[in-house]
């Protein structure tokens, strides 16, 4: 229906054309163009409609933004899926982090713990070598202290003994060793 419709808008108007260009005055003039012009009309659209075939085009065409609008709307669901994972991968990525700071909290008092009991140790162990030199030291102290005290005794004994022992008593003496 819709293709005979303009076909008989010009058979019409070709039949209707020499009537109304056979009218004199002014009218006739103007309706001779006025069917001229829908001639034209009409050819060119049979011509853009049968030869060039125009719904067809129109048809290509709607079916190629179809398409593209479906190519567009995966496109769009890809990177709306790609969005949730790197959203999903950067909230796993703070949950990561924040444990590793919890992590590290841990790991480093167990580490301070660990130098302050090594400390402790090695201050311990300082303690008792600073006791055990200050032991040896009194122990040689006390071993030089015995030696003086001896040699001035000694000393002391010799003197006495030399002020004591006459030319007498050390003949008597020699001649004892001697014998």
């Amino acid at each position: 229906m819709s293709r005979v419709l303009p076909l008989l808008w010009t058979v019409i108007l070709l039949v209707a054309a020499p009537a109304w260009a056979a009218e004199e005055g002014s009218g006739g003039h103007i309706v001779g163009r006025l069917v001229n012009f829908a001639i034209v009309v009409a050819v060119l659209v049979w011509i853009f409609t049968r030869v060039f075939s125009l719904s067809d085009f129109f048809e290509r065409r709607r079916a190629a933004i179809e398409d593209d609008l479906s190519a567009s709307g995966r496109e769009l669901q890809r990177a709306k899926e790609r969005l949730a994972a790197i959203q999903e991968r950067i909230r796993h990525q703070e949950e990561e982090v924040a444990e590793l700071l919890a992590a590290g909290d841990t790991d480093g008092e167990a580490e301070a713990q660990q130098i302050l009991s090594a400390s402790r140790a090695q201050a311990t162990r300082l303690a008792h070598q600073v006791q055990v030199m200050a032991e040896q030291e009194e122990k040689h102290l006390v071993v030089e202290l015995r030696q003086a005290v001896v040699e001035r005794a000694v000393a002391s004994a010799e003197g006495l003994i030399a002020e004591s022992i006459t030319d007498d008593d050390q003949h008597r003496l020699v001649e004892e060793t001697l014998s």
